[in-house]
């Protein structure tokens, strides 16, 4: 997904919401089968072209099914940048898969990670905290309902987070502006995103 966005010269929220879309439902598909992914990252979404720029998830290898009603899953799975605090701590629910993707859209919209390090320790260290930053540099051009959307994915406590059905009833799907951002900023929102993906190619 990544490689194809820094390929472009332009990227709207518009774009960011359809794709944050595409992805919610699936994962809120998932969700209802009692399925949760527990791995969901940009590596593991794919553009298929040959559908209309479809998105589809794949590697399900640490995926597992789960009692919505009973069950607290209890293993931990995830790579650093994208696993929600409470899969550290060994108590979490469904909604882990909701955090990876709020991780998602903060990368989409403004190139750099919300919790970051320089290795693996440093940030998950960084996510256990939850502390992250939508103040100055792009996010002054990034639209409020953006930024309530990242805040409800990206709520410390999960049992008060979104869920994926919910959050595909968030009003910034159908008020995403088509508007491109300021030229100089959106610029270096996409130069930092292709920094950020070619990093993550040679981990």
């Amino acid at each position: 997904m990544f490689d194809e966005i820094v390929t472009k010269v332009q990227f709207s929220e518009k774009e960011a919401a359809t794709i944050i879309q595409q992805i919610l439902q699936a994962v809120s598909y998932c969700h209802n089968l009692g399925i949760v992914h527990r791995d969901l990252k940009p590596e593991n979404v794919l553009i298929d072209k040959e559908l209309n720029n479809t998105l589809k998830i794949i590697d399900f290898g640490t995926s597992v099914q789960f009692d919505k009603q009973k069950e607290v899953l209890k293993t931990t799975h995830g790579t650093s940048y994208y696993i929600a605090p409470e899969v550290l701590q060994k108590k979490y629910d469904e909604r882990c898969d909701v955090w990876s993707i709020g991780v998602i859209l903060y990368i989409l919209l403004s190139g750099k990670p919300p919790f970051d390090g320089d290795n693996d320790d440093e940030i998950t260290e960084q996510v256990r905290i939850g502390k992250y930053n939508l103040e100055g540099g792009v996010w002054t051009v990034v639209s409020a309902d953006a930024k309530n959307l990242i805040n409800k994915m990206l709520t410390y406590k999960y049992s008060e987070r979104v869920t994926a059905r919910k959050a595909l009833e968030d009003p910034w799907f159908t008020n995403a502006s088509s508007t491109l951002v300021d030229k100089e900023i959106m610029q270096e929102a996409m130069a930092n995103l292709s920094r950020f993906s070619a990093t993550q190619k040679l981990q």
